[in-house]
């Protein structure tokens, strides 16, 4: 019953997903589109490249991670059947066995009609595990370049003043220094108003897109580990199939937690820009109306700043470190409630 139930829930949960990304498949192939030149490829300095290749490389784990865990998984439910039949050296056609079992007296494990059905079982499942694994690794991506951009911002607005007022004081008038200087942080600081304003939409549609499949996972996932860690460690299993769930269920908590980490880390990163107006030099303009006008708009922007950019699972919970606590706590709760009664 648990095996049954550990298959029907994996493609509860992909079915969830295809179909919520179906209803928003216009905001779906915006990101798509958005992201390789505004979240990607956006950079101009030194120190916007390193960010963005710290971020390329920890995108490349996560999603090395999803699509290793994922595929091996599918690999070993293909194989466990091939294994069973070959060191059983099976000849009778109904001891044979099928990927998912068929629950119907029809001729299924007669030639050819169990390599036919095999083999569209085996693809079935390949299609389900780049199903399981695409949505996060997309979602991870989204997440880790949204945070790099945040802190390239955050040491934008660090260096407002920096990279101006003091190259312009070098000048014979100062008071006209000044007024140049203010106007280019001026025009800077704009440029960086529209950058946080975009990134925050960007997340307002990465909200409206995953929300419905976060829920989704954090709900089912927790099931799912649960029957997983029970498939693991009951007595009986052949080792295969041991070794098989206990990949499956390495899957899942990785996926649950890389995605969480992320979406900790965006969170985390929004927050952070307050920091960037705060730390930089806006003292150095406080003798004009133009330069305390422009204090004024710092505080704003930190204000605004101090208000966190959340992913939620459909508005009832935020997606923190936290959630994969809570997910683990109720997955070992059921498997404990679950050994007990089995015993």
């Amino acid at each position: 019953m648990t095996y049954s139930g550990i298959t029907m829930l994996t493609i509860l949960i992909i079915t969830i997903k295809f179909y919520a990304a179906l209803v928003n498949r216009t905001w779906y192939e915006n990101l798509l589109r958005l992201a390789p030149q505004a979240l990607w490829g956006d950079v101009e300095t030194d120190y916007d490249k390193g960010v963005m290749k710290k971020c390329e490389k920890q995108a490349m784990i996560f999603v090395c991670a999803f699509a290793s865990l994922a595929g091996s998984s599918g690999c070993l439910y293909i194989s466990e059947p091939i294994i069973f039949n070959i060191l059983n050296n099976i000849t009778i056609p109904k001891d044979r066995t099928l990927i998912f079992k068929i629950w119907q007296d029809w001729p299924v494990y007669e030639t050819p009609n169990y390599e036919i059905i095999f083999f569209i079982q085996a693809l079935i499942t390949t299609h389900l595990c780049v199903l399981y694994s695409c949505f996060e690794s997309f979602l991870v991506l989204i997440n880790t370049f949204i945070t790099g951009h945040f802190t390239i911002l955050k040491n934008r607005m660090e260096f407002l003043y920096s990279h101006q007022i003091i190259t312009r004081m070098r000048r014979n008038s100062v008071e006209e220094a000044e007024k140049d200087s203010l106007a280019d942080v001026s025009r800077e600081f704009r440029s960086c108003i529209r950058k946080h304003q975009f990134l925050i939409e960007v997340i307002d549609q990465v909200e409206g897109l995953y929300a419905i499949m976060n829920l989704a996972s954090v709900m089912v996932h927790s099931i799912i580990i649960c029957l997983c860690g029970y498939q693991t460690i009951m007595p009986g299993n052949p080792i295969l199939r041991r070794i098989k769930f206990g990949i499956y269920v390495t899957g899942c908590l990785s996926q649950l937690f890389f995605f969480a980490f992320t979406c900790n880390n965006l969170t985390l990163g929004s927050m952070s820009v307050s920091d960037g107006p705060y730390n930089s030099s806006w003292y150095s303009g406080q003798s004009s109306q133009k330069g305390r006008s422009l204090t004024k708009d710092y505080v704003i922007m930190i204000m605004r700043a101090q208000r966190p950019c959340r992913l939620t699972g459909a508005g009832f919970f935020d997606i923190t470190l936290d959630t994969v606590k809570s997910v683990i706590t109720t997955a070992f709760s059921y498997l404990t409630l679950i050994r007990q009664s089995a015993s």
